[in-house]
C-alpha cells in the first residue's frame, strides 16, 4: 500500500490548492452587496445571461422540501419566463437582514423576505452563501423557509 508523504502528492493537487487558496485571497473589484443587488434583479427579472454568470456552477435552491440545481433553475427559468416576468412585474419586495457575515473568500447573509403580489402576500426566511471565485463574489446557494403565503386583508372593503 502506497503511503501519501510530500514525495508522493501529486503536484497538480498542490497546483490547484494554492489556485484555490489565491482565489479566496484576492480582493473583489465589486463590494458583495452590490453583486447581491444585480443577481436578485436577474432573479426576480429571469435574466438566464446573468444568473449563469453570477450563480457558481453547483449553485442549488432548496424552498421547503423542493430542491432545485442551477440547470434546473435556469431551464425552468427558461421555459416559464413570460408567466415570471407577469407576476414579478407588480410584485413588492422588501427584505430586512438579520446577518450579513463577510469572511476571506466566503459569505453569509441571512434576513426575512416579504413579497407582495396583488392580494397575495408571502414571507419567508432566506439564507445565502456566497464564495469568491477567480477574484469575484458569487452565490453558491440559497436556502428559503416560508413563513406563511395568504391573502392581504389590507385591500378589502
Amino acid at each position: 500500500m502506497k503511503s501519501l508523504t510530500r514525495d508522493s502528492t501529486n503536484h497538480d493537487d498542490e497546483q490547484a490548492l494554492s489556485t484555490f487558496g489565491a482565489a479566496n485571497d484576492a480582493t473583489p473589484k465589486y463590494r458583495l452587496m452590490d453583486i447581491r443587488e444585480v443577481w436578485k434583479k436577474a432573479y426576480l427579472n429571469a435574466e438566464v445571461d446573468w444568473l449563469t454568470f453570477l450563480e457558481t456552477p453547483s449553485y442549488f435552491a432548496k424552498r421547503g422540501s423542493t430542491f432545485m440545481t442551477k440547470s434546473h433553475q435556469l431551464a425552468y427559468i427558461e421555459r416559464n419566463r413570460r408567466r415570471i416576468l407577469v407576476r414579478n412585474a407588480d410584485a413588492e419586495v422588501s427584505e430586512e437582514l438579520h446577518q450579513v457575515q463577510e469572511h476571506r473568500g466566503w459569505a453569509t447573509i441571512a434576513g426575512r423576505a416579504t413579497v407582495r403580489w396583488k392580494n397575495e402576500l408571502n414571507r419567508s426566511d432566506f439564507f445565502e452563501l456566497w464564495v469568491m471565485i477567480e477574484d469575484r463574489w458569487q452565490i453558491a446557494s440559497l436556502c428559503i423557509e416560508e413563513l406563511d403565503t395568504n391573502q392581504d386583508n389590507s385591500t378589502r372593503t
